[in-house]
Order: C-alpha cells, then sequence, then structure tokens
C-alpha cells in the first residue's frame, strides 16, 4: 500500500506456480517494507485488455528510515 499521497493506492501482486510460491512465502512478513521485482503481464480477451503484476523476487529491507528533508525544494 502507497500513503506518500493523501490517497490510499493498494497493488496486487501475483505469484504462480508451487515452485514459485515455496521460494517467496518466507520472505513475506507482517509489517516490514519490501521491494518488489516484477513484470506486467498483460492479456487480451474481447478486445480489452487486463494487466497483471508477477513477482520476479521479493526483498526484505532491515530497516527503511524515510526521514523528511527540511529543505524541499519546493
Amino acid at each position: 500500500e502507497e500513503t506518500d499521497t493523501d490517497f490510499k493506492h493498494k497493488y496486487q501482486f501475483e505469484i504462480f506456480g508451487k515452485e514459485s510460491i515455496s521460494l517467496h512465502k518466507d520472505k513475506i512478513k507482517d509489517d516490514r517494507y519490501v521491494n518488489i521485482a516484477f513484470y506486467i503481464k498483460a492479456n487480451e480477451w474481447k478486445n480489452k485488455f487486463f494487466n497483471t503484476l508477477m513477482v520476479k523476487d521479493i526483498i526484505l529491507e532491515d530497516e527503511i528510515s524515510y526521514e523528511m528533508n527540511e529543505k524541499t525544494p519546493f
């Protein structure tokens, strides 16, 4: 969930296949920041396109601190 703006943006990523699920299931933790490497898979059906965010890798961040810089450019 992205919360940098006033709107909450949620993204759904897909992990497909038993091998891929078993590879990534231990990397997913509650209340942890992660970097997700993914690719976009597009399918056409009845002249409409549907996109899926397919997970390539999940990297846990040990500690991420996002500090606000007092000297903003605006």
